[in-house]
């Protein structure tokens, strides 16, 4: 891959990926970069659409090592507490998704907000189509039961 190309790649891909990042860890923009710096030195041959689903497949397993490395269940439970909610006022997507495991939320940002099939998503994230069909269900019934508290 030349240095256009790269550029290329990085204008059309970089500011998904720090979305999706932004949602799974704080460190977006490390991760950002640290994704592209470890596509680069694999030297992945694909084109297209394969690219970005290996930069998001790079990603997401960056995103799971700094979960684990940075932060407990307990620790993310506590911060959303202190989060203050008004009942009256709108239901705060943010804190009910920081509820849910870094696991969760990459599946439900990869098939709701990048729209990739349940095929491409298991692909990405390691896991067998199956697993992800009904792990992603649990994670819309776990948001919504979260949602429903925040009201």
């Amino acid at each position: 891959m030349n240095e256009q190309e790269l550029e290329e790649l990085y204008r059309a891909t970089a500011p998904r990926l720090r979305r999706y990042l932004g949602r799974l860890v704080d460190h977006a923009d490390d991760l950002t970069q640290e994704t592209f710096y470890r596509y680069l030195r694999a030297g992945y041959t694909a084109s297209g659409e394969d690219r970005v689903r290996i930069l998001f497949t790079i990603a997401t397993n960056l995103a799971r090592n700094a979960w684990t490395r940075t932060r407990t269940h307990e620790e993310l439970h506590e911060r959303t507490r202190a989060v203050d909610a008004d009942p009256i006022e709108r239901i705060d997507l943010i804190a009910a998704l920081r509820n849910l495991s870094p696991r969760e939320r990459a599946l439900l940002w990869l098939t709701h907000a990048e729209g990739y099939e349940h095929r491409e998503v298991a692909r990405m994230m390691g896991m067998a189509q199956a697993s992800v069909r009904v792990l992603l269900f649990r994670a819309r019934r776990k948001l919504a039961r979260l949602m429903e508290r925040e009201r």
